[in-house]
């Protein structure tokens, strides 16, 4: 079997499409040239010489990319497609497994633009969807996919790149680290900073570092700078490898991800391998369904709900002891990289042998 990775998304086709040749699969990864700084390999620290590797594949959108995105997919067996690939699997007439891993499912294949339209037909023409955000399950029941699976979203861990102490923090500070991008319509900071500068303006022992990043990231910094909480915050002014947000994840006190989705983002989860208390919004009952145990993530959506989580954490030093312990344990329960990675190679080979959806689907939503 030659089985092509498609899409790079937050570098997890790179991490897939990594381990699955340490495991012995002969694969490949198809990305785009030149992409964003979270979406490229060479900032994930493994990288020697910051060389990339021959099995990597490079589309130039510049160019005439669709067709060629099609002839090269019509040299594999087998296609694993992420994000809109999975229009390009289609038309390449090669078996291929969709992967749905946000806003694809949740909001353009909901939507009747020409993309969506497409984006619809090949979720439905493929082999097996898999969606990796726990919210995306009344996404695909919305669009009743009966071919949807949930795998958790294939992070190694592992590999990370070992914390460094970060002088630069404040001394005497409870600091928290919101790494998120500022994208207010899905992350919903707006509530979050709200909720922080209400306590701040009472609290001289708290500080909030931001990463000035997303399409509202100036409006974020206004609203906190005209929230009368000068020198209690700061923004970076550029996105950090990921051995600079290892460190920050390392040196702060919590992490605060988003709260407009319903799902534990990828920061949040390694700020939860890092052993880092979070708060986030998570839709409870729909990890029920999917995990036997919620996450231990302090859960709100609403301004005063934050505030209350805020001042609760920085009150009781014995609950983040507790968060951080349990943080860690939950990843490592059902977060394994190696388990993701084999339950991975069981749905390629099982495709790949042409068995029924009914018996794949069995294989994979065994407990974590």
């Amino acid at each position: 079997m030659k089985l092509l990775i498609a899409g790079n998304l937050a570098n997890t086709g790179y991490f897939l499409t990594s381990s699955l040749r340490e495991s012995g699969i002969i694969a490949d990864l198809l990305m785009e040239k030149d992409p964003k700084f979270t979406s490229d390999p060479i900032n994930t620290g493994e990288l020697q010489n910051r060389k990339y590797p021959n099995w990597i594949k490079f589309v130039d959108k510049n160019r005439n990319w669709k067709r060629e995105i099609v002839r090269i997919m019509r040299s594999y067996d087998l296609i694993s497609a992420a994000t809109e690939f999975p229009i390009f699997a289609m038309f390449s007439l090669k078996p291929y497994i969709a992967i749905a891993t946000g806003s694809d499912l949740r909001e353009l294949a909901q939507s009747n633009k020409l993309k969506g339209i497409a984006l619809r037909k090949a979720y439905r023409r493929a082999k097996v969807v898999v969606f990796t955000d726990p919210d995306l399950l009344k996404s695909a029941e919305k669009l009743k996919l009966r071919n949807a699976v949930y795998i958790p979203p294939i992070r190694d861990f592992d590999k990370f790149p070992s914390p460094q102490k970060n002088n630069n923090f404040p001394k005497g500070k409870f600091i928290f680290f919101h790494p998120t991008n500022h994208i207010w319509k899905i992350k919903k900071n707006d509530i979050f900073l709200k909720a922080f500068a209400r306590l701040a303006k009472n609290r001289n022992d708290v500080y909030l570092i931001a990463i000035s990043r997303g399409e509202d990231a100036d409006k974020s910094f206004n609203l906190l700078n005209n929230s009368g909480i000068e020198g209690k915050f700061e923004f970076l002014s550029r996105s950090l490898s990921q051995e600079g947000l290892i460190s920050y994840f390392q040196n702060c006190d919590v992490v605060v991800d988003q709260f407009g989705v319903g799902s534990l983002g990828s920061l949040g989860l390694e700020a939860m391998y890092m052993g880092k208390p979070l708060i986030s919004f998570i839709d409870e009952k729909i990890y029920e369904k999917l995990y036997e145990q919620k996450p231990p993530v302090l859960s709100s959506n609403t301004e005063d709900g934050i505030y209350e989580i805020l001042q609760k954490l920085v009150n009781e030093k014995q609950l983040c002891e507790n968060l951080s312990k349990q943080s860690w344990e939950w990843i490592m329960k059902f977060h394994s990289y190696k388990n993701l990675v084999k339950k991975y190679i069981n749905l390629y080979q099982s495709v790949n042998e042409k068995k029924e959806f009914s018996e794949i689907k069995l294989s994979l939503i065994k407990k974590n």
